[in-house]
């Protein structure tokens, strides 16, 4: 493993959610995941790396590799921007919600309704919906002692939302939980918070 830290940095170069510049040695790109090309600076697209140091293949997996790189550059699934020569990671790639012509990224959602006070955790997914492809879910545990559809309802969360992201960003539903699938490492699964929570008329 190779781990970069820059010993340059005081504490007032930070750039808060930065996760810094390029380092010697690596080269980034930020692409339309769907045509390639680089975005303008400041836009959202994949980030693509090319360096000695990025890995060659997945191990016995030649059809993953495949996938994962395109001329040379690694497709690291990050979906992120470039801002004043700093980076920033904004979400994954396989998580972004497609609603109807609209990409939505589930940390922007989150950390909107993270501070509601009466959320103590929020999970957003997207769940297959007729009319527009998918549509915004926001999965919640309340506050300690706080009782779901009494104390904290899904019209307060929705219209908490409301002046706070776009109109399509906004959960359509909301649904309540007493917790959520960890890692042992104590990482949310989210792939099993959809499998739980995704179903339409849930």
């Amino acid at each position: 493993p190779i781990i970069s830290l820059r010993l340059d940095a005081s504490p007032d170069q930070v750039v808060e959610r930065s996760i810094g510049h390029e380092i010697d040695g690596l080269e980034v790109r930020i692409v339309d995941p769907e045509t390639g090309e680089d975005v303008k600076e400041g836009k959202i697209g994949e980030l693509w790396y090319k360096s000695v140091t990025v890995m060659k293949e997945y191990y016995k997996n030649p059809e993953k590799t495949k996938a994962a790189f395109k001329d040379g550059w690694f497709r690291g699934g990050d979906l992120g921007y470039r801002k004043n020569g700093e980076l920033f990671i904004v979400e994954r790639l396989k998580e972004t919600i497609s609603s109807g012509a609209e990409k939505i990224y589930p940390l922007e959602v989150e950390e909107v309704i993270s501070t509601h006070p009466k959320v103590s955790e929020v999970v957003v997914i997207g769940v297959p919906d007729e009319d527009w492809g998918s549509a915004v879910r926001a999965v919640i545990i309340p506050k300690k002692g706080l009782k779901p559809h009494q104390d904290i309802t899904e019209e307060e969360i929705i219209e908490f939302c409301r002046g706070k992201m776009a109109g399509y960003k906004k959960p359509k539903t909301v649904v309540f939980a007493e917790k959520f699938p960890i890692s042992p490492v104590g990482k949310v699964l989210r792939a099993k918070v959809r499998d739980q929570y995704g179903k339409p008329n849930l």
